[in-house]
């Protein structure tokens, strides 16, 4: 009889003390610059004077498309031979060229954008929502007693906003771990 002694032995295990570390390291730059990248788009969404149905679509799409073929995309956009964007930029900046993906650090930083990317729409989802509950008096109100964009935004968006984008925490939290 072993008992529990087989679900001791990994939590001792270098290794697996190492990829834990790593995935919440993971998890945790994810979900934070994920609902930063949503409460941002969030916002814009709800004060893009036209075309607002084509655009939250658009910011949708990531969201959609399969995990397969989001990793087909960006790895071809993080190739060494002929990478897309981030090598031109680097190029056009006059910096060495990075191997993205043969370095732990940079492939580490290439899967957190990856997975903002991929989670963030869900979360701006949920948080414009949020937004359309928010009462428009409230800043008419706000801006009658001389309180700017900021001190609306801290004053009257972001408390009511506590609620959704705590949601959306919790579950961007399940979806990328």
């Amino acid at each position: 009889f072993v008992g529990f002694n087989q679900y001791t032995k990994p939590f001792a295990s270098e290794d697996f003390q190492r990829a834990l570390s790593q995935s919440f390291v993971l998890v945790g730059a994810t979900v934070i610059g994920g609902i930063i990248v949503a409460t941002a788009v969030a916002l814009v969404l709800h004060h893009v004077p036209w075309g607002g149905r084509l655009w939250r679509t658009v910011v949708l799409i990531p969201w959609l498309i399969s995990g397969v073929a989001v990793a087909t995309i960006w790895r071809a956009l993080f190739s060494p031979r002929g990478g897309g964007v981030p090598d031109m930029i680097i190029d056009w900046l006059g910096l060495d060229p990075i191997a993205w993906l043969a370095s732990p650090f940079w492939a580490t930083v290439v899967i957190i954008l990856i997975s903002i990317w991929s989670a963030s729409p869900f979360a701006t989802l949920i948080i414009y929502s949020g937004l359309k509950t928010i009462d428009p008096d409230l800043y008419e109100a706000a801006a009658l007693e001389g309180a700017g964009p900021v001190q609306q935004f801290r004053r009257i968006t972001f408390p009511l906003l506590k609620p959704f984008v705590n949601i959306a925490i919790v579950l961007n939290t399940i979806y990328v771990f």
